[in-house]
Parts: structure tokens; sequence; C-alpha cells
């Protein structure tokens, strides 16, 4: 099963959401923002 993530709010914030989920659940593929 995949997963699909949309991470929707305002340029920085979007990149530094994804940084800290990454260092959190490790590198995510299947997401864009």
């Amino acid at each position: 099963m995949t997963i699909a993530i949309v991470i929707g709010t305002h340029g920085w914030a979007a990149e530094q959401l994804l940084k800290t989920a990454e260092m959190l659940l490790g590198e995510q593929e299947n997401v864009g923002w």
C-alpha cells in the first residue's frame, strides 16, 4: 500500500515540516508541497 503525503502551507514552513517529519520517520519518497 502506498501513502501519499501532501503538506499544505506557505513555502519555508512546508519545507521545515518535511525536514522534521524525515528526522522522526526517516526519508519520505511520495511527498509534495
